[in-house]
């Protein structure tokens, strides 16, 4: 139904590069609760303990396993948090903001993708059940998306996407099919966090957060017990996952309507971990039964899904020229290859997982060019 458009020029130059930055193992995320590491009590890195829903991990070993028992946990960065960690960022400069970056994101259990993505292909597998919520896809917005990063580095017989590399967490080859409950509907992982960069201490050492700030949102099953809402925005300021999450934003003041839970973050804060509207950005989409969800975007009119990726109200005003305070989709589900009823096309797909890292500026010549925020439509 058509592909991204230009819509509002926000800066007149920047660099352009072929790369990004972020390699595929140097990111950091976290699974859900129902993922299949969580029923055997897998152990993370020496002295971390049981890995848990809250923790954060790098992928530096695997589950090759024989029935559930794996050969090595992934590194994990205990975060303090005695819930689940929904959504994460290590903070990104306001200036490094570009909307024609390519997202990197995941999907959860239920959602496929339109047929020929990347995504299709590992929802439908070999007949397997579901592997791409484990997995990880780029999209430049083009009504397309690619895989960048595999749950278990291996793909299906039958599968025409290349292998990818290997995240190291649980999908159905690894864990026996059929679905042991309550998995629905594989043994496969959900990748439901997601940062391109390495936390070394994931590794075993050094400061958790590369930019020494952790920003969050937890699962409506944990925020009423910390006295959150998970339509905010957490941070923990000393980057070390010690201290207990503050507030950085709460749901309103980015210009959510309703009850909304965040489960897909990128912040763009100038450094003093205080959210101010106009100046720091905040890029989300929302789990499906959020407030939000359903309510006309002030800019295209189309009605707001769980695949859209959003903008906070201030910055869609400051950067898109919106005329409301809300919250505004800077791109739809459908330029990211993502099924939408609006679209026709039956259900309405879940991003779960995102970043947006700038271009790399030190492996490739880079040149100088005019650029433009391009908004997407379907």
């Amino acid at each position: 139904m058509g592909g991204s458009r230009f819509n509002r020029c926000v800066f007149v130059a920047g660099l352009s590069a072929v790369m990004l930055t972020g390699s595929a193992n140097g990111i950091s995320f976290s699974i859900d609760g129902l993922s299949p590491e969580f029923t055997v009590g897998v152990q993370g890195v020496a002295g971390a303990g049981v890995i848990t829903p809250g923790d954060i991990y790098t992928p530096v070993a695997s589950f090759a396993g024989v029935g559930l028992t794996p050969v090595a946990p992934p590194g994990v960065l205990t975060i303090n948090l005695p819930g689940e960690v929904n959504a994460l960022s290590f903070g990104r400069a306001p200036a490094s903001f570009n909307a024609n970056h390519p997202a990197s994101f995941s999907l959860d259990r239920g959602s496929a993708g339109v047929a020929g993505t990347a995504s299709a292909n590992e929802f439908a597998g070999a007949g397997l059940g579901s592997e791409q919520s484990s997995d990880i896809f780029r999209s430049t917005f083009n009504n397309t998306n690619t895989i960048f990063g595999d749950g278990d580095g291996v793909s299906q017989v039958g599968n025409p996407n290349p292998a990818a590399f290997p995240l190291n967490v649980g999908e159905t080859a690894t864990f026996p099919f059929p679905p042991q409950p309550p998995f629905p509907p594989s043994n496969s992982s959900d990748l439901d966090a997601l940062d391109l960069r390495f936390s070394p201490s994931a590794g075993g050492g050094g400061p958790p957060s590369p930019t020494g700030r952790i920003f969050l949102s937890v699962d409506t099953g944990t925020a009423p017990s910390l006295g959150f809402s998970a339509g905010d925005v957490l941070v923990d300021p000393s980057g070390l996952g010690t201290a207990t999450p503050g507030f950085y934003a709460n749901e309103a003041v980015l210009g959510l309507i309703g009850a909304n839970d965040i489960d897909a973050l990128v912040v763009y804060d100038d450094g003093d971990n205080v959210f101010l509207p106009g100046t720091d950005i905040v890029l989300f989409s929302l789990a499906p039964g959020s407030g939000h969800l359903g309510l006309l975007d002030p800019i295209s009119g189309l009605a707001i899904n769980e695949g859209d990726i959003l903008i906070d109200g201030a910055s869609a005003q400051a950067l898109l020229g919106s005329l409301s305070p809300n919250a505004a989709i800077l791109h739809t589900a459908e330029s990211l290859g993502l099924r939408t009823t609006r679209a026709g096309l039956g259900g309405n797909d879940n991003l779960n997982a995102l970043d947006i890292p700038e271009p790399a500026t030190g492996l490739l010549l880079c040149v100088t060019v005019p650029f433009v925020v391009r908004r997407s439509r379907f």
